[in-house]
């Protein structure tokens, strides 16, 4: 019950393990991924060379998730710690590596190494992280990051040497929804107001929404007055709104219980906004239930597990049928799916709603502690 991806080092892969009821060479990786997903493989050997940091990585995470019990086992030639791909799939949960070490111009070593590396692996049961855990080193010369940091930076001259420090802002304490929607008009404003009055009943509340380039934003269209910075909006007396570039840009200024910031839509998204995403509390994507909708979230599901591991999903009023297929499709994925109802007006919030959104946000909700009371009885003491 083993499966192989490797070109290189396929000979040798079926010399120690002998028969195989799944191969494939790897020059392909999403489609023998999802072919080696239909296939019921225990363990699963996959050659590191035929995996790039982006499209490889992504396609193993799609099989871990369609077959988290599938033992996965990563071969690498030369591989340090910091690379990039590993350390990647250790955040995945994959910690069986198998790395030679060798001189590839002796190939009959070469060969000998790797034969006896992973018949010793398969002997062993399944590894776990403290195997795993020197692999899990990100440092940005392994990663290749040259994206400059977009936080306050300063810096202090002496003589000819030069001191720079940098300064990254956090939300420390501080829950931060972030509400992106797979498709324009898909609801992910109608979603933050309705999260902000919400929350709203367990403490502050900011509501932010992006901005994107020079675009008038949907919060201060729903304004009578000219707004500029944070501004309330009639009958939402204890939500603080605005449209900022950054979340920082209100949250420095006044400390809140909760921020929930509308990102906009995933397909138009910017630095800033992908920022946004990666750093919040939690992330959750508003998608619409019709065959299209649905098939276009579909198409950008890839980019956000990219950015984010965990999120969960708004449906947008769905029909029973629809809501069935999207949740069993989703089941598949490990993303949980809550759907709102139909309201038309977006500050209201019914008791439909906040039932969905209670258990939605159960896991960063304060919890309540109940005091029990206690009574003494007296005995009475009769005198005789």
């Amino acid at each position: 019950m083993i499966g192989m991806v490797s070109g290189a080092f396929a000979s040798v892969i079926e010399e120690a393990i002998g028969e195989l009821i799944f191969r494939s060479d790897g020059t392909s990786i999403r489609e023998e991924l999802e072919a080696a997903a239909r296939t019921a493989i225990r363990t699963l050997i996959i050659d590191l060379d035929c995996i790039t940091e982006d499209e490889g990585v992504l396609a193993i995470r799609s099989y871990r998730r369609r077959r988290p019990h599938t033992r996965i086992i990563l071969l690498g030639l030369n591989r340090v710690p910091g690379d990039p791909v590993i350390a990647r799939c250790v955040s995945l949960g994959i910690y069986d590596i198998v790395n030679i070490e060798s001189d590839r111009e002796d190939e009959e070593q070469l060969r000998s190494l790797i034969l006896s590396s992973l018949q010793r692996q398969l002997a062993q049961p399944p590894a776990t992280y403290a195997d795993a855990a020197r692999w899990e080193v990100y440092n940005e010369a392994s990663l290749g990051i040259t994206r400059p940091v977009k936080t306050g930076r300063t810096s202090s001259r002496k003589g000819d040497m030069a001191e720079t420090v940098v300064m990254t802002e956090r939300l420390i304490g501080t829950p931060v929804i972030a509400i992106t929607s797979a498709t324009r008009g898909s609801g992910c404003t109608y979603a933050a107001i309705q999260t902000a009055r919400f929350l709203q009943n367990f403490g502050t509340v900011a509501c932010l929404e992006l901005q994107q380039e020079d675009k008038a934003g949907s919060l201060p269209s729903l304004s009578t007055e000219e707004v500029e910075g944070v501004f309330q909006l009639k009958g939402v007396p204890h939500v603080d709104f605005a449209y900022v570039k950054k979340t920082t840009d209100v949250t420095r200024r006044k400390k809140y219980d909760w921020v929930v910031v509308d990102v906009g839509c995933w397909a138009d998204r910017t630095d800033e906004a992908i920022d946004e995403w990666e750093r919040a509390t939690m992330g959750w994507v508003t998608v619409a239930p019709s065959p299209w909708g649905y098939l276009a979230f579909l198409k950008q599901m890839a980019s956000l597990f990219e950015h984010r591991q965990e999120w969960q999903v708004f449906l947008q009023h769905p029909s029973a049928g629809q809501e069935k297929k999207i949740k069993q499709g989703m089941d598949e994925y490990r993303v949980p799916v809550f759907s709102l109802p139909y309201q038309p007006e977006v500050f209201c919030l019914t008791q439909e709603t906040t039932t969905v959104l209670q258990s939605a946000f159960e896991e960063i909700l304060p919890k309540t502690v109940e005091k029990r009371g206690f009574t003494f009885r007296i005995p009475w003491w009769r005198s005789s």
